[in-house]
């Protein structure tokens, strides 16, 4: 069933709980309705997670959760859509974020800007290194990054919501159907003949 597969992708509580940036909303997080796993509390859960995890910020985790909560959805798997964002998605990512920043601000961008894992291992080694970077080139990388990713984090989350409530009904639907085949309350349905059969 749905639930069994959702629940391959759910971090543990404990894992969730050690997460160190979200132990002080531990008590709001122990509300047994924000690990229940429905319809609409996986989609707009999946969608948070992935909405956030596109944005270039420190902390994912924290916005997606608090969001997670508000809608009354499920806390472990917006963690864990938060995960998409990785080493081998981030520069991917922030490329295509870059270009439609660009194009919507009208921006000339940063020169000599290299797409590669060796350049910004440099640039982001540590939050100093970061910062300055981000800090010089505000307008011309971060803002045009920042506005990109917006764009792709709506257009990503908003799938995934569509498709975890699409993917749903499409399951309650069969297992119904099923259902009602085995008590016998529907025709089962006869196979169309095959070439050369008797009429």
């Amino acid at each position: 069933m749905a639930r069994k597969f959702f629940r391959k992708f759910m971090p543990s509580r404990e894992k969730v709980h050690s997460e160190r940036a979200l132990r002080w909303l531990k008590p709001i997080m122990n509300r047994p309705y924000l690990w229940h796993l429905n319809r609409n509390g996986v989609a707009s859960s999946v969608g948070w997670g992935m909405f956030w995890a596109l944005i270039p910020i420190p902390g994912q985790s924290i916005p997606a959760v608090l969001c997670t909560i508000w809608s009354r959805g499920n806390v472990p798997l917006a963690l864990a859509a938060t995960w998409i964002s990785n080493p081998l998605t981030l520069i991917p990512h922030w490329w295509s974020a870059y270009v439609i920043g660009k194009f919507i601000l009208r921006s000339d961008g940063v020169e000599d800007i290299e797409w590669t894992t060796a350049y910004w291992e440099v640039k982001t080694q540590s939050l100093s290194s970061f910062w300055a970077f981000i800090s010089t080139n505000f307008w011309n990388f971060y803002l045009p990054l920042m506005i990109g990713s917006i764009v792709e984090g709506l257009i990503v989350g908003g799938l995934g919501y569509l498709l975890v409530m699409s993917l749903w009904r499409r399951h309650s639907a069969n297992r119904w159907t099923a259902s009602r085949h085995k008590a016998g309350t529907l025709p089962t349905p006869i196979p169309p003949p095959t070439e050369g059969s008797a009429p």
